[in-house]
């Protein structure tokens, strides 16, 4: 049993799946993060028996890191399959099937071209721009990769989404919880092993013989031997900026992104629109609505719009809600608001990236977040499992010497 410590400070996916592998290899394992709720993607609000998602939506067979946790913590039994039910297209204050924005020549003139063009030297927009036609990612490609990521996504690397994973045959092939994606979230927190700071920040970082002396914001003092960043680039960019000056200054060339959602729950009987999975604008103030349709409920309809950031105000946000739902203001039974930073990556990104890793070697420092091997929950959970795999090699490397 390794008598040693790990603070980790961050307690979205990153973060607790980090502490999930840490608590299984028996380190004294801290959670420290600066919101008084544990999840941070996994937001799910509940309104009674009935739970909207305000982060993260979806979650696939294919996310075997994930599943790994589900089973781990015994939540199996919890899954909920998803119904089949399209996206469709919000277009001048009509819903209409995607279908109808494409056209089918422009891609069949364009498809050959994949045969001849390299995915991971381009962009988002100029790969699918060449294999599927400008028209196509003008009309319709654009802003549904900009609903996906609930921002600009052209200047993404296009390797960077789709990422080809193999699935479980025995999980639903996509799925949700009883209680929403925030279940996963709670049941890693209360894990007994875990000691959980909430509200509460880092204020100083020291090195120290054996690893770290951090000061909290409640004015505590912890030792640690190792300290994991899992928490938004700009947040780990400040903690890192004294003590390790190189890495922070990587940190800061990663741009960020605020997305401002606002989730609604709505009398099912008040919404004539038929179900959806989600609704993509081809030019309007919000990146996507994404809904709770694919887990049917008796009473209850949930939607959450994914809004283009310092556009609208609150009131101005409801009546975008209610117009686009066909209701009035007097039918939201309940609302939830919040505001999140997402990373922008660029072309430069694995350069970027690599600089970090290579930093970071011997610093017993980890980093781990959406801004690694991509936005996606299991893009991050990967990511936690290799730092942690980094620390194990590491603390093994430093017993041996």
């Amino acid at each position: 049993m390794p008598d040693k410590k790990v603070v980790i400070v961050g307690g979205g996916i990153s973060g607790l799946s980090f502490v999930s592998q840490a608590i299984q290899a028996d380190y004294q394992t801290t959670l420290i993060e600066s919101t008084d709720r544990i999840g941070g993607c996994f937001d799910s609000h509940r309104f009674g028996d009935f739970s909207l998602e305000l982060g993260a939506h979806t979650c696939y067979n294919s996310y075997r890191g994930l599943i790994s946790i589900i089973e781990k913590y015994a939540l199996a039994d919890a899954l909920l399959k998803r119904n089949k039910v399209s996206f469709m297209v919000y277009n001048k204050g009509k819903v209409e099937k995607i279908v109808k924005h494409l056209s089918f020549l422009e891609i069949l003139v364009s498809l050959p071209k994949i045969f001849n063009i390299k995915k991971g030297n381009l962009s988002v927009k100029d790969y699918y721009q060449a294999i599927l036609g400008s028209n196509n990612y003008k009309n319709i490609l654009g802003p549904s990769f900009n609903a996906v990521l609930s921002q600009d996504a052209g200047p993404f690397p296009a390797d960077s989404l789709f990422k080809k994973r193999e699935r479980r045959k025995d999980i639903f092939r996509s799925y949700t919880l009883r209680g929403g994606l925030q279940t996963i979230a709670d049941k890693i927190s209360q894990d007994k092993k875990l000691t959980i700071h909430t509200t509460c920040t880092l204020t100083k970082i020291m090195k120290t013989d054996s690893g770290f002396q951090l000061t909290l914001s409640s004015g505590e003092l912890l030792q640690t031997d190792f300290l994991v960043l899992a928490t938004p680039v700009s947040s780990a960019t400040a903690y890192l900026k004294d003590l390790y000056p190189n890495i922070a200054s990587e940190l800061s060339k990663i741009e960020t992104a605020q997305v401002e959602s606002v989730g609604v729950v709505v009398d099912k009987m008040k919404v004539k629109h038929p179900p959806f999975a989600g609704l993509i604008p081809t030019n309007d103030d919000f990146f996507s609505v994404v809904s709770r349709d694919v887990i049917t409920h008796e009473k209850f309809r949930g939607f959450t719009f994914h809004f283009r950031p310092g556009l609208l105000d609150e009131k101005q946000k409801l009546a975008k809600i209610t117009q686009v739902l066909g209701i009035t203001q007097d039918d939201l039974i309940d609302t939830e608001e919040r505001t999140r930073s997402l990373p922008k990556l660029s072309m430069q990104h694995k350069n970027i990236l690599a600089k970090i890793d290579q930093a970071l070697i011997g610093t017993n420092i980890y980093l781990t977040g959406n801004y690694f091997q991509g936005l996606a929950v299991e893009d991050c959970i990967n990511r936690s499992f290799l730092e942690f795999n980094r620390l194990i090699q590491e603390f093994v490397h430093q017993k041996s010497s």
